[in-house]
């Protein structure tokens, strides 16, 4: 994943963007043990403000 949101912070950079707006995927309780929460590390190293919209 660390290409991935190299890749993306690239991709902002080069087309001068002014927000991000992710969509982050919902774990179970389970899953959540073990998964790494690409949002908050994307919140934490980008330079732009980030809208995380959490879908029902």
């Amino acid at each position: 994943m660390k290409i991935f949101r190299k890749a993306l912070q690239q991709f902002i950079h080069d087309k001068d963007m002014q927000m991000v707006i992710l969509l982050p995927k919902k774990y179970s309780w389970f899953e959540s043990l073990f998964h790494k929460s690409q949002t908050k590390v994307m919140a934490y190293h980008s330079h732009v403000p980030l809208l995380a919209l959490h879908m029902a």
